[in-house]
């Protein structure tokens, strides 16, 4: 047995409410399963039952509460259904000890419950789930330190422009960890928005697929949220360090053409959204290997 293991079935105690019932029904058939022997599980038994139950609650409740701080709009969809969400999480995600702070641990584990199903079996809206990778993926990507250090390093640069579309052929654009792309079924946005605004969304009218793009930028502590269309998604998923601006353009072109579209000057057309995108801290140039290659 190992110190984790303990951790565990204590955890599951404090948090499972059908793990708890067996326990306390059957402590050594319950113990067991974690693997603890007799002592281990003399020790569990020896906790006071009643104090048990309040503090499991207690715990259950404050750590959702932890992790609605982070989720506002998510919080406004559950209403006072928020009670029924504090069994479920803690059975699916005990409280074990984790590296990272604790609001950042709880926000992400309750947004995945949540998407794990819980939202549709709680008779949720629809994009209720949209919502919730929406501001976890916002929480997350305005405290993670790859982001910081990316930003911080693309204001270093000077995200420096290239003169024309010749000199950018053969420069490398390359969008860093500063910047995440999610795609939503819903106009999330728009969801988000009227729910800070204690309006009731209207879904029908939300119901349009988008693209975001979350971009950290130094010196700036929230993170900006751009929409872009597919194409300018493809674009920067080709924006990886690995091509030049003449390569992304050809891939681009003939991926146009096999979709039945013109895939002409597509060259010229790269140049003017990467120059957009770089202008808003999306992206920047590294020198590369010239067209030909």
């Amino acid at each position: 047995m190992s110190l984790a293991q303990y951790q565990d079935a204590l955890a599951h105690i404090l948090t499972d409410g059908a793990f708890r019932a067996a326990f306390l029904d059957d402590p050594a058939a319950a113990c067991a399963a974690h693997g603890l022997d007799a002592g281990e599980t003399a020790s569990l038994i020896e906790i006071d039952r009643t104090p048990m139950a309040l503090h499991a609650d207690l715990l259950g409740q404050a750590r959702v509460m932890l992790a609605l701080k982070a989720l506002p709009a998510t919080w406004k969809i559950l209403g006072e259904r928020v009670i029924e969400t504090v069994a479920g999480f803690g059975a699916a995600y005990p409280p074990v000890p984790a590296d990272e702070p604790a609001l950042v641990v709880e926000t992400l584990r309750y947004a995945a419950y949540l998407r794990g199903g819980a939202a549709a079996r709680l008779g949720l809206p629809a994009y209720a789930g949209d919502v919730v990778a929406y501001e976890a993926a916002v929480f997350e990507h305005s405290g993670s330190l790859a982001a910081w250090a990316a930003a911080a390093a693309l204001a270093e640069d000077g995200g420096a422009a290239v003169g024309d579309e010749r000199a950018f052929a053969s420069c490398v654009p390359v969008a860093g960890a500063n910047v995440r792309i999610e795609s939503f079924a819903y106009d999330v946005v728009r969801l988000v928005e009227a729910l800070e605004r204690g309006e009731s969304p209207d879904a029908a009218a939300c119901a349009t697929p988008c693209t975001l793009v979350f971009v950290k930028t130094a010196g700036r502590r929230a993170v900006e949220t751009l929409r872009v269309t597919p194409d300018v998604r493809a674009l920067l998923e080709l924006c990886d360090g690995t091509a030049n601006g003449a390569a992304i353009a050809a891939r681009l072109s003939a991926s146009a053409r096999e979709r039945g579209r013109d895939g002409g000057d597509m060259l010229s057309s790269v140049f003017r959204a990467a120059e957009s995108l770089r202008r808003k801290n999306v992206l920047t140039y590294r020198a590369g290997a010239s067209p030909a290659n």
